[in-house]
């Protein structure tokens, strides 16, 4: 078990060493990958991108994980 286990099937923002944030679904955690479903690029001028498929993001690039509160419908 990895700690990106506990946060699968939770929406999470990734933010990268190269500082690019993704908001998505984690997936199942893996040891070399994070993986997001659904995923966003998140832009610093508060703008989004919806991106197709999955996005696999290198553990090693992983800077740290958000857990956003949940939203309001």
């Amino acid at each position: 078990m990895t700690w990106l286990d506990e946060l699968t099937r939770r929406t999470v923002i990734v933010t990268t060493t190269d500082q690019e944030s993704f908001r998505g679904v984690a997936m199942e955690g893996y040891d070399d990958w994070c993986v997001l479903a659904n995923a966003r690029l998140q832009q610093q001028d508060g703008i989004s991108s919806l991106l197709d498929g999955e996005i696999w993001i290198p553990r090693s690039k992983v800077h740290f994980v958000q857990v956003p509160p949940a939203e309001e419908p």
